[in-house]
């Protein structure tokens, strides 16, 4: 319920209006805010004591950081946040509905068939948040709002931030204790097997209308149950008993991990799936509009190839150096076509999404690896990466490679159904189409313009496409004719361009709503110009910019909203290849000319505040790049900096390296060598819970164009190697945790050896727990960017 502001409260926060209070707990006031756009959010304001906290602080921007990143139709996603003003807040999907707690409470235990609905859908979201290395670690009714659409998991990413807030009633002590898991108690890390235990008490509480345990007891005999009673199943149906029996069992051990428990909720409920009767206490609204349907975030990564290549920069933006966005649960109109849910509790799967250059757009079911819906374009020359937002899928196709028409193209996501296409120019399309929370029935598409200007350089459009029907909202002409790019949307709803204009390398914020230039930032005398966006709080931009007269290259950081700079930081020791963000601090990797002439490659952190160089981390003089190309690719998680640093010092392979460094510290935690290999150009890492993978570009001596791709899985603590999985393949579009789905990483493949017959492509599933090859689906070209995955 939706209660009016006291007199103290605020009436805006960041760019939201404040319309009510949605409630108060332990950490802060919860409001009810609109944007300019007129989304509805729930934004979580934390307590004076708690933002003031500098520990706290820093924890928050890691940890809301990660929850961004999660996606789904069961979970409420983080639309924004602020963690660098006075008070701390982060904005959700605000969720019409009530919490799991209430409607039970009002209206009884829900009938056995939407438990088992509900247990489906439940694991789907703690997929998505597993799947992003978080622990949700206060799964309980409370935190389960259940719209007509079905349930949305909240405060996921926040929970450990809870446990600097001091409660202040029995009731918060009791109502947490109630679905924590035993080994909560002993100060061991929590891992999935603890949601997996909430879960089972959750779905107790849903079928019976009480937890697994007495929740009349003391605090101290709550404990103490958790940690040797047997839970209280009798009530529960029957058929449902064993599967949370096997949630709620002491040993974290012998918890079933979610796959299982999704394939048993689907398998084992009675009746056709999903429930065709609403929650109850809603109204049966009969199948959902196409308007009311979730959608997903997944991010992008943009092929090398052809007329769509980014280079470099392109792969940073989609392995989190840059800021791609999507959208997240926004309502959405969409002509003609039949929904694929029936009442209110849709069946929804992984489905893997590419395109590849023989001009095919392909779904795979992620279970199997069987295709769902193929679509082929005839005489395309180049395609991009597929976008999904959950309902519809896009692609920009360059249909013929004489007399080019330039399109954007949208597909159902569920049936591939063509929705529409829309011409956006005559040239080319630049990388992959672009969605935006703030703008839930537009798609953003930047286009080359075919032949030059006077210059020699290609122009560039940004075209705003209506998803509805494909028709142009507005178009706005760039002044930029080389290498523009899209770096993503600011907080205050300005899109940043970046590109080049003979000799001039800036940007450009343009309104979303109408395509006016807001500002430009185009400063004179650079060579080298390489900007990135606040992945945070998108207030920011960092620019590495290297002048034209052959001094050290350096960074500033420039305002998202007025363009104005922020600070300039010193000289570094070469040029900078990459950059990434972490609890405060920004981290660039440089290479550049050591003593005697020879190559060096340094890892920094700088001072996102102020660009002051923290630490300074410096590879051996041998083991960097040649010609100021990369030498480090780098990921971070958990306060730890994973980098694949290569040993090239000329043309061919050479000895390289992963290490683990503490990202606060920059000192080194272990060190994994690797075989000779080509380089880290066209080798990436990324991230799972418990397993870093990297896929590394391997070649036998003197032979550099016969390269031999393969993936290999490290234990995250130690370094130590798990397994390796060789692709035989030439090439491996980078993976990202936006490709992965549960406990399988999906690599897309290109085979483009000088031994092969033809180019080829394809996509493989790997089990992240041992390397070993689930399914592969084979393509007959080249595939284009990184396989999508989304829950349609």
């Amino acid at each position: 319920m939706v209660e009016p502001l006291a007199p103290r409260d605020p009436r805006r926060i960041g760019r939201y209006e404040i319309l009510g209070r949605l409630g108060q707990g332990g950490m802060g006031v919860v409001y009810l805010g609109r944007s300019p756009a007129g989304r509805r959010v729930a934004i979580k304001t934390m307590r004076e004591d708690l933002s003031a906290d500098p520990a706290l602080r820093a924890r928050f921007a890691r940890e809301i950081a990660a929850a961004r990143r999660v996606s789904g139709a069961f979970t409420a996603g983080v639309e924004d946040m602020d963690a660098e003003g006075e008070q701390l807040w982060l904005a959700t999907v605000y969720v019409d509905g009530p919490s799991l707690q209430e409607l039970v409470s009002r209206h009884g235990p829900l009938p056995p068939e939407h438990v088992w609905t509900l247990g489906a859908q439940l694991v789907e979201a703690l997929q998505g948040i597993h799947r992003e290395g978080i622990v949700h670690r206060d799964l309980k009714p409370g935190n389960i709002l259940m719209s007509p659409e079905g349930p949305k998991v909240i405060d996921f990413g926040i929970a450990s931030l809870a446990e600097s807030a001091p409660v202040t009633t029995t009731s918060e002590i009791g109502g947490t204790l109630l679905y924590m898991a035993p080994e909560a108690f002993s100060g061991v890390a929590l891992d999935a097997a603890a949601d997996v235990f909430a879960l089972g008490g959750v779905l107790v509480f849903a079928a019976t209308g009480h937890p697994p345990f007495n929740q009349a007891e003391h605090p101290t005999a709550l404990i103490g149950a958790i940690l040797t009673a047997e839970p209280q199943l009798h009530d529960v149906p029957a058929p449902l008993q064993p599967i949370l029996a096997a949630c709620l069992v002491k040993d974290r051990s012998q918890r079933p991990e979610l796959d299982r428990l999704l394939a048993d909720f689907l398998q084992r409920r009675p009746g056709d799936y999903p429930v065709p009767a609403p929650w109850p206490g809603f109204a049966n609204p009969g199948p959902p509009p196409r308007d009311a349907q979730s959608r997903q975030t997944s991010q992008q990564t943009l092929t090398r190839r052809r007329v769509l290549t980014l280079g470099a920069v392109a792969a940073t933006a989609a392995l989190g150096g840059g800021t791609w966005w999507a959208l997240a649960d926004s309502a959405h109109a969409r002509s003609g076509g039949t929904s694929t849910a029936t009442g209110t509790a849709a069946a929804k799967q992984d489905t893997v999404y590419i395109t590849d250059l023989s001009g095919t757009v392909s779904a795979l079911y992620a279970a199997g690896g069987k295709p769902r819906w193929t679509r082929h374009i005839a005489e395309i020359w180049a395609m991009s990466a597929p976008v999904c937002d959950g309902t519809c899928v896009y692609v920009g196709v360059d249909t013929s490679d004489t007399s080019s028409t330039v399109e954007l193209r949208a597909y159902e996501a569920a049936g591939g159904k063509p929705l529409w296409s829309a011409q956006i120019g005559d040239g080319s399309v630049v990388g992959a189409p672009m969605l935006t929370s703030d703008n839930p029935d537009t798609v953003f598409v930047l286009g080359s313009d075919a032949g030059t200007n006077g210059s020699g350089g290609t122009p560039y459009t940004l075209y705003a496409i209506d998803s509805n029907d494909g028709s142009r909202k507005w178009s706005y002409a760039t002044p930029f004719d080389v290498d523009a790019m899209i770096l993503g949307v600011a907080s205050d709803g300005l899109l940043i361009l970046s590109g080049q204009a003979q000799d001039t390398a800036g940007l450009v914020a343009v309104d979303t709503s109408n395509g006016t230039r807001t500002w430009t930032y185009a400063p004179s005398g650079l060579g080298d110009f390489d900007a990135t966006l606040d992945v945070f709080d998108a207030r920011s931009i960092y620019i590495a910019q290297t002048p034209a007269n052959g001094s050290a290259p350096y960074y500033v950081s420039i305002d998202s909203g007025s363009g104005k700079v922020k600070w300039t930081g010193p000289a570094l020791p070469g040029d900078a290849t990459d950059l990434r963000q972490y609890e405060g601090q920004l981290y660039v990797s440089t290479t550049g000319t050591g003593p005697n002439k020879t190559r060096t490659g340094d890892l920094l952190a700088l001072d996102a505040n102020s660009g002051a160089i923290n630490w300074t981390y410096r590879v051996s003089a041998s083991a960097a790049s040649d010609g100021g190309s990369d030498c480090w690719r780098f990921e971070l998680a958990d306060d730890t900096i994973y980098a694949l640093v290569s040993a090239y010092p000329g043309f061919g392979p050479g000895p390289g390296n992963i290490l683990a460094l503490d990202a606060q510290q920059g000192t080194k935690i272990w060190d994994h060598q690797l075989d000779p290999w080509f380089g880290p150009g066209d080798s990436v890492l990324a991230v799972s819970a418990d397993v870093l993978c990297a896929a590394i570009a391997t070649a036998a001596p003197h032979d550099s164009l016969n390269l031999d791709c393969t993936v290999l899985g490290l234990d995250r603590a130690k370094g130590t190697k798990l397994w390796a999985y060789d692709t035989k393949m030439s090439e491996l579009e980078a993976f990202t945790t936006g490709s992965m789905a549960g406990n399988v990483m999906f690599v897309g493949e290109t085979n483009q050896n000088s031994t092969a017959p033809a180019p080829t492509g394809g996509v493989v599933a790997l089990d992240l727990r041992d390397g070993t090859r689930k399914w592969t689906y084979a393509l007959s070209d080249m595939i284009e960017g990184t396989p999508v995955v989304a829950q349609v």
